[in-house]
């Protein structure tokens, strides 16, 4: 999936390593208490849901901060998920995380349903929450501009609410930290005859490295390319590891694997991570290339370069002779004399 994340985390950034884990604890603070399931084998803790569900919930909404305030789902808590990460796509910081949680009034035990226009920012917050422990997690199939303008609904609508400026209530919820796998966790996995199938859900470009956004471009060996979610229920123990391109895309995968009734578990920092550590293995392993327009451009820039430079040399060779100034004109001048005297003797 390709997403970007533009606006400013408000936090500093950590390794995607073991407190990654620890940082879920106190992580989301988001709100659900009554779930709906999407089929008896799905997920009763994270589900998709088509409408608006009854109940008690909270509701909240991910887009980006100016469009929630200015118009959402009446009693809407604004958080942009881009304040969950820092500018280089990894988690905020931990500190920060748990400060978060109770700015925006969560303890876990709510039930919190997840609203948005784009998918991938819908799912990767709810994989979050669904990761810090939180008791059910309702993510809305719909776009949130279309619902709004929908006849057939009756929607209270309302600026969003932004999030208290103090905490106001502490997340308690039990993490489901077995959800998320560092890469020595991993490697120690694969590394087991019972390890659960390990998925690579980028695309199939991306999987065969003729796409590189990383250091590299192929997948983890023994991976398997994830053609969709759905193949994972033919899976007999309907166990799975998944990971995408980075920790934004393996919460959203995470969501997406559970809410089908799948054990999922994500190695977080993803793709990126592993490419960039020269020492893992990778199948099917491709570099970035310079295009050849590229390489001409640079040949011929480097050999003027080079030219500019010889000429340099060879002025400043005359330079190092040191010839004063003065004696170059006596010596001109001392010529012109000769040749006007030799004229004048000539015609005389």
């Amino acid at each position: 999936m390709n997403f970007s994340i533009r606006e400013k985390p408000i936090f500093n950034s950590i390794g995607c390593s073991r407190i990654l884990r620890y940082l879920v604890l106190s992580l989301f603070f988001v709100l659900p208490t009554a779930a709906t399931a999407i089929s008896p084998a799905a997920s009763s803790e994270l589900a998709y849901v088509d409408a608006l569900p009854g109940g008690s919930i909270r509701v909240v909404d991910v887009r980006p901060k100016n469009r929630c305030e200015r118009a959402t789902i009446k009693a809407a808590v604004c958080f942009p998920v881009e304040q969950l990460f820092a500018d280089n796509d990894r988690i905020a910081n931990f500190s920060g995380l748990l400060w978060m949680l109770g700015t925006a009034g969560l303890s876990g035990d709510e039930t919190v349903l997840v609203v948005g226009d784009q998918m991938i920012r819908k799912e990767a917050f709810a994989g979050l929450l669904f990761a810090a422990g939180q008791a059910t997690v309702l993510v809305h199939s719909g776009n949130l501009t279309q619902i709004s303008k929908s006849d057939n609904l009756t929607l209270p609508v309302g600026a969003g609410i932004q999030r208290s400026t103090t905490r106001t209530k502490v997340f308690t919820a039990i993490p489901r930290t077995h959800t998320l796998l560092t890469m020595p966790e991993l490697q120690q996995e694969l590394a087991l005859d019972s390890a659960a199938p390990l998925f690579d859900t980028r695309t199939e470009s991306e999987y065969w490295g003729r796409s590189i956004r990383a250091a590299r471009g192929g997948h983890i060996p023994g991976a398997i390319w994830a053609t969709s979610v759905e193949s994972a229920l033919q899976l007999e123990s309907r166990k799975a590891i998944v990971y995408g391109h980075n920790a934004l895309d393996g919460l959203a995968q995470l969501a997406k694997w559970t809410a089908l009734g799948v054990q999922a578990r994500v190695y977080l920092a993803g793709w990126s991570e592993w490419a960039a550590d020269t020492r893992q293995a990778v199948d099917a392993e491709t570099f970035r290339s310079v295009p050849l327009k590229s390489q001409i451009r640079t040949s011929l820039a480097s050999s003027q370069a080079s030219n500019q430079n010889v000429e340099s040399q060879s002025n400043l060779g005359l330079l190092k002779l040191k010839i004063p100034v003065w004696s170059l004109l006596v010596v001109i001048s001392l010529g012109l004399a000769v040749i006007v005297y030799q004229q004048r003797k000539t015609h005389s």
